[in-house]
């Protein structure tokens, strides 16, 4: 699992995903994808839904 230390990512944080209306969940997931988006991890088409859906939330 050496990715997850490429990524610098963890799993300190569990939110179940059918808690959506989860203030927390909300924002956490806001965060993720602002630094995903930020950083160039996804492709143009992704972008573009990720940062629509994002921003509907």
């Amino acid at each position: 699992m050496g990715w997850v230390y490429e990524l610098d990512i963890s799993s300190d944080k569990f939110i179940r995903t059918i808690d959506l209306s989860d203030p927390k969940h909300e924002s956490i997931v806001k965060e993720f994808y602002s630094r995903v988006l930020a950083n160039g991890d996804i492709c143009i088409y992704m972008k573009e839904f990720i940062v629509s859906t994002v921003r509907s939330i």
